[in-house]
């Protein structure tokens, strides 16, 4: 699965290396920078942003964060680079880096623990007549209104609003790095002198002010101080529920008015402050927004929002080493470009809607309705649908419900999971689940772009017994596979049943192992490099345990997967709220992300 390319991007993501990600096809320019310190990462930045050098650069130390968020403004504002700097004695790297740039202006920002003998160590690395400036940074906001001061005074463009941050709380500063490094100057809440910072707004004639954190005793007495200055008009707060959420809100907010688009965003983790504000002061260099990667990955809105500015976004920058952004969530950056984050949200509300219908019995009405709803979304979506009957024993008919998306190659991948729930169960994991999950892949792949294999999108009808034999089972796959003709048939490269997907604490691949094993493989190697364990657990008995088993005694490769195991399988109590979100999640993203990765190759070779 991909081998090749995923051990080309490990051996490419060097300090400052410029590569193309592998990914099939549509891939932007990728830049990758980070060092193993914030002063290596700081250094990278700079050669990056500053290739011919500069005449002003600012030194901060790597430790202080209210030094490197200043210090990222005033670097924007004199239109040189940020270096982060060890407490007190400055790397014979940082030296270089200086003497790189042919700075003859440095901005020294000098807190408690950095003495004034780096200053005087700087001067070793500049020509002679170079102006070394220190600003003492001890008080914080002091500091800060020092720097607002030189800020307004270097900026090509006096500015016309101020951020305003809590001084303890450093997750903000990573949410206004690049707007303070774009545009506009950084002060901090200040209890001790509450009109100081409004003294300061009217020096510089800043008329606006955004408020950056949530509800905090430093900031609300701020906002308190500077109403009656400002005017409620023109102040306004961003905050957000966590770090993440904050800095999405600021790039959803305020990004725009400081300037900052979707050309060449940049994305760093949001682990810790140093690296992130670096990040930050990159971003406004490119007038570009920055994007931070949490836990779980990009996230599912700044995704969404790649993916709605992705006519417009011509590279990515990843600041951090492959152990903080690790090439998986690199690739993932990339695939949000081409198609739209798959939605768990989205996904229960399915579930939720169809086991609304009651228990879905074979060929009753409850499972015409799943039917005739699984149709209408599909439509909603752009999708042509096809309805194909299917007659099950005791003379009742049931539907298969077809759509597909075209991709660049006519080799076929089929997606399928049956409608029908086993009487009396409402049959929320078996299987609402498998129905969801496939309708928002094909939500998130109504738009792709680049995709290679066309995906076939398939709820198929009356898998439960249906008869008087354990044999009288998964009608509508087998009227599907049979209704194929010889080339149709091998026009199918794969076959995925999502089956039972919303409980349990293993996630299998499973099949009968009478066919190929290339489908399981291709995932589990997809699994394998995004962190996602996926072992292969085979069907008992001559009979397959869900729709996978007729396309696999045609000879298709195939996979069924499947979270075990289900302790209210079939009951009554298989309603929406018995579902996981997190395993409906989990699936989701798999399948998504492994139908994006795959190449023409890759496709073709699944089917031996």
């Amino acid at each position: 699965m991909r081998t090749s390319c995923r051990c080309m991007i490990a051996a490419l993501v060097l300090v400052g290396a410029l590569v193309c990600a592998a990914t099939p096809a549509l891939a932007v320019q990728q830049l990758n920078l980070g060092g193993t310190t914030p002063s290596g990462t700081s250094i990278e930045i700079s050669r990056s942003s500053f290739p011919t050098g500069c005449t002003t650069v600012v030194i901060a130390e790597e430790t202080v964060w209210q030094d490197q968020l200043l210090g990222a403004g005033l670097a924007g504002a004199v239109r040189g680079p940020l270096l982060l700097s060890s407490p007190a004695v400055p790397s014979a790297a940082l030296n270089t880096e200086i003497a790189r740039l042919g700075a003859t202006r440095a901005f020294v920002l000098t807190h408690s623990r950095m003495s004034m003998q780096l200053a005087w160590a700087l001067v070793s690395s500049m020509p002679d007549g170079a102006e070394i400036l220190t600003v003492r940074t001890e008080d914080v906001p002091r500091g800060a209104r020092a720097i607002a001061r030189l800020v307004a005074a270097e900026r090509l463009v006096a500015p016309t609003c101020a951020l305003v941050l809590n001084p303890e709380s450093w997750p903000t500063a990573i949410a206004a790095a690049g707007p303070a490094a774009a545009a506009w100057p950084v002060l901090f809440a200040d209890p001790a002198r509450p009109s100081a910072n409004t003294s300061t707004l009217a020096e510089l004639d800043i008329t606006d002010v955004v408020v950056v954190g949530g509800p905090s005793a430093a900031l609300d007495g701020e906002m308190t101080a500077l109403l009656p200055a400002v005017g409620s008009s023109h102040i306004r707060r961003v905050s957000g529920a966590n770090r993440y959420a904050l800095a999405q809100a600021m790039t959803d907010s305020v990004a725009v008015s400081a300037g900052l688009g979707y050309s060449a965003p940049v994305i760093v983790s949001g682990a810790g402050s140093a690296g992130a504000i670096l990040a930050g002061t990159l971003a406004a260099r490119r007038r570009s927004v920055t994007l931070f990667a949490g836990p779980a990955g990009v996230g599912d809105h700044a995704s969404a929002n790649l993916f709605a500015h992705r006519a417009s976004v011509g590279a990515l920058a990843f600041v951090g080493t492959t152990s903080s952004l690790p090439t998986r969530l690199r690739v993932e950056a990339q695939q949000a470009l081409r198609a739209l984050p798959f939605s768990e949200a989205k996904a229960m509300a399915h579930i939720k809607a169809l086991t609304g219908f009651g228990s879905r019995r074979a060929g009753g009405s409850a499972e015409h309705k799943a039917a005739d709803y699984m149709a209408a979304q599909l439509r909603a979506y752009g999708y042509k649908v096809t309805i194909q009957s299917v007659a099950i024993p005791g003379g009742k008919t049931s539907r298969n419900v077809i759509a597909q998306k075209a991709g660049s190659s006519s080799d076929v991948i089929v997606l399928g999971a049956h409608l029908d729930s086993k009487y009396p169960s409402p049959g929320g994991n078996d299987n609402a689940s498998g129905v969801a999950v496939t309708l928002e892949i094909a939500r998130c792949l109504a738009n792709a772009e680049g995709l290679v294999p066309t995906v076939r999108f398939i709820g198929f009808g009356a898998e439960e017994i249906s008869g008087a034999r354990s044999a009288d089972h998964h009608f509508g796959s087998r009227r599907y596979v049979k209704s194929l003709s010889s080339s149709q048939l091998a026009a199918v490269e794969s076959m995925v049943s999502i089956d039972m997907v919303g409980y349990g604490s293993v996630f299998n691949a499973r099949n009968l192992r009478v066919g190929p094993m290339t489908t399981v493989k291709s995932l589990q190697s997809w699994g394998s490099f995004t962190k996602q364990p996926l072992p292969f657990l085979k069907d008992p008995g001559r009979d397959g345990w869900s729709d996978h088993e007729a396309f696999e005694f045609r000879g298709v490769p195939v996979a069924w997967l499947e979270w075990r195991n289900d302790p209210v399988y079939h009951t009554t109590r298989d309603t929406h709220r018995h579902v996981s979100a997190n395993r409906v999640r989990r699936t989701g993203r798999l399948v998504r992300g492994w139908l994006l990765d795959l190449a023409r190759t890759e496709v073709a070779a699944l089917r031996p």
